[in-house]
């Protein structure tokens, strides 16, 4: 009886502990369940943030490659904010100096950010080369301006205190956080790599800044935000500043003339020939760091300023010469070629050549002059000698002495802008000569300087002309010229420009 009953308690028990055994099978199958279907959402919601964090960097890499920008947001800046803020330590208004240069506004974080240390240092070596074209680049930051001022002068940089109302005015947003947590892995790689240190605002400034600020540039001309000049980027990847600067889809040919914008750049700059000097000194920059235009990444890459004219395109030198005398010619497509002369720290070259067209332009119209004017002058005497030879007149003594009258008023009038372009060719010989050719020139050209010291040469026979008339060959510049296209640009043509993305931009937009 009693080995019945143990037995049944055994079998009883035995049965009890299975069903135990599946329950927890269950409850840990459950738990796995519960666990991966937890996990599977958090993938999923992971997926969707990271969804989000790519839709807006394809955003941003759009904004990148368009330059586009919020316009409406953007143009809601008004004149009395632009007239308000003042850059230092120039103390001149922004609507003020952009009516003399057109202005880079460039929006940072705070200095002690590494990476918009990184874009200062950028824009200041870039510096002379942004001046060339009237650009002047200008830090608008959230700081104490006194502080901000102070640290800039080094880098000769100027500057301008905003508020975030004026953030807002000028179209910079918040960035999202996804943007800011791709960020920090870019300031943290910054830091380690180039050995900077992250700097924060003071408790007392951070009340007023906006730290969630995007970074961004505009550029304003006239009071007026350009609405092909705006840039909307990653603040780890490096703009390429020729896009932002030359208006690419400008038909106009845009000419730059020095002479009506040095003396300014002056006052802002007394340093500014010694910056010059020693942007255009080997021993002082050695390897030109540029841009890199065929890295999608941004990545800056370092090369020789020795221009070589091997094309490892698939032109050969024949086609690409043709192909460089197309760019040349037509206006839109030689602002694409400026833009990557830009980032080749060398647009010097081809302003040169921009004034000597206007040269050419001036010297044409002057022997259009001189020939209307020799040829009436003859027409004139012909016409006089007929009529009293043959005795046909029908006019009075009266009538012809005002015909007379009017004819010497024409000839005055023709004499007067005779002399006016004879002027006008004059200045603009002696501005070439001032600004390029000179050994102490702010836009040097480095030539042979026996072709300069030629050129140079026959300009004085010309005004050493003892019959008073100042009239310069239109081939004067030539020289040099053929010089500056054969021995530097089309070598930059074939073997570099050819192979860029602003060159396949501008095959697309042609």
């Amino acid at each position: 009886m009693f080995t019945s009953t143990s037995t049944a308690n055994l079998e009883e028990e035995k049965t009890q502990n299975n069903h135990n055994n599946f329950a927890k099978k269950n409850r840990k199958e459950i738990i796995v369940d519960n666990t991966k279907l937890q996990k599977k959402e958090e993938l999923n919601y992971s997926n969707e943030i990271n969804n989000k964090i790519e839709e807006e960097e394809e955003q941003q890499q759009a904004n990148l490659t368009t330059n586009s920008f919020d316009y409406t947001i953007v143009n809601s800046v008004s004149i009395e904010t632009l007239n308000n803020l003042l850059i230092q330590p120039s103390g001149y208004s922004i609507l003020n100096l952009s009516q003399k240069h057109r202005l880079l506004l460039v929006f940072i974080k705070f200095k002690g950010c590494p990476l918009c240390q990184k874009v200062m240092e950028d824009l200041s070596h870039c510096l002379p080369n942004f001046l060339k074209l009237n650009v002047i680049p200008v830090i608008c930051h959230q700081e104490d301006e006194e502080k901000m001022t102070n640290f800039l002068k080094e880098l000769n940089l100027l500057s301008v205190k905003v508020s975030k109302e004026d953030l807002y005015g000028f179209g910079i947003e918040e960035a999202s956080i996804g943007h800011h947590v791709k960020m920090a892995g870019a300031v943290l790689k910054t830091m380690v790599k180039e050995k900077r240190k992250l700097h924060l605002p003071s408790l007392r400034e951070m009340k007023t800044m906006n730290l969630l600020s995007s970074f961004g540039m505009l550029m304003i001309e006239d009071g007026v935000v350009m609405s092909d000049a705006c840039y909307v980027y990653k603040l780890w990847v490096r703009p390429d500043y020729g896009k932002l600067i030359v208006k690419l889809h400008n038909n106009l040919k845009a000419n730059s003339n020095p002479e009506d914008f040095v003396s300014n750049l002056l006052l802002l700059y007394p340093n500014l020939k010694e910056m010059m000097m020693k942007a255009r000194d080997p021993n002082q920059s050695g390897l030109i760091t540029i841009l890199n235009n065929n890295n999608n990444n941004g990545e800056e890459e370092a090369i020789s300023a020795t221009i070589g004219a091997t094309c490892s395109s698939s032109y050969n030198n024949e086609e690409a010469i043709r192909e460089y005398q197309k760019v040349m010619g037509n206006n839109m497509l030689r602002n694409y070629f400026k833009a990557f002369l830009i980032n080749r720290f060398c647009v010097e070259l081809l302003l040169f050549i921009e004034q000597v067209e206007l040269f050419k332009a001036l010297s044409k119209s002057q022997s259009k002059i001189i020939s209307l004017t020799t040829s009436s002058s003859t027409n004139f005497a012909n016409n006089t000698a007929a009529i009293v030879n043959n005795n046909l007149t029908l006019l009075t003594i009266e009538e012809e002495e005002n015909k007379e009258g009017q004819k010497e008023e024409e000839q005055k009038e023709k004499s007067i802008s005779e002399n006016n372009i004879e002027i006008e060719i004059e200045k603009k010989v002696n501005d070439i000569v001032t600004n390029f050719l000179t050994e102490d020139a702010m836009f040097e050209i480095n030539i042979n300087k026996k072709t300069i010291a030629t050129v140079l040469e026959r300009i004085e026979k010309v005004k050493d002309n003892i019959s008073g008339t100042t009239i310069y060959s239109s081939s004067l510049f030539d020289e040099i010229v053929i010089d500056i296209e054969t021995k530097m640009l089309q070598g930059i043509f074939i073997r570099e420009f050819i192979n860029s993305n602003l060159y396949n931009e501008m095959k697309q937009n042609k």
